[in-house]
């Protein structure tokens, strides 16, 4: 459907220039004026592709949902580190886990463990009340003063008890499926994808 509408948004804004292409070549039929109707089409089927290219995939034509969560400030100066440097040097703290995808944070959680496999590159956090992250991916933890934030992680497995969900990671959609439920969810390719503020 969007190649679809991107072809017919292409050919409308091709159709000006043929136009003008044809009533140039009407009225002055010459090879200098050949030459000025080859630079007008070429100039419109740079355009059209343009639109093609450009305008198309931006239409949101598919089911994907808007993104419910709502992170608090990100804090400036955040200090980059990687995974394993992070589960050696973790913080028991308490605070709110916030989880891309999810409208609700997690509140007075306490971080207990974390661990880092190097071999599966997973990144394991433990939390109070049974939550376990899995983050696979991850090449850096940005760390603050009140909260730590992951914005690489390829896919994210968040279990609560006997519940879970899998979080993967497409281009600007995230894809969130719990069970036999699905759902996709349209985000921002360089915001935080889990945020825990203390």
């Amino acid at each position: 459907m969007k190649k679809l509408i991107g072809i017919i948004l292409g050919l409308l804004t091709l159709a000006p220039f043929i136009g003008i292409a044809f009533l140039f070549y009407v009225k002055l039929q010459s090879t200098p004026a050949l030459i000025v109707i080859l630079i007008v089409l070429m100039t419109g089927v740079m355009l059209a592709y343009f639109v093609y290219t450009k305008k198309a995939k931006n239409l949101v034509l598919d089911g994907a949902t808007e993104n419910p969560t709502t992170f608090p400030k990100i804090e400036s100066g955040l200090i980059h580190v990687a995974p394993a440097v992070f589960c050696e040097k973790l913080e028991k703290t308490q605070g709110n886990l916030y989880l891309i995808g999810f409208a609700e944070p997690e509140t007075q959680l306490s971080l207990v463990d974390g661990s880092y496999n190097k071999l599966t590159d997973e990144t394991v956090l433990r939390f109070s009340d049974g939550i376990r992250l899995e983050l696979k991916g991850v090449s850096t933890i940005s760390v603050g003063n009140n909260q730590f934030i992951i914005k690489d992680a390829k896919e994210i497995e968040f279990i609560k008890g006997k519940q879970r969900a899998r979080l993967q990671f497409i281009g600007k959609k995230v894809y969130i499926s719990s069970g036999i439920q699905k759902e996709e969810i349209r985000i921002d390719n360089k915001g935080a994808k889990m945020l825990f503020e203390f």
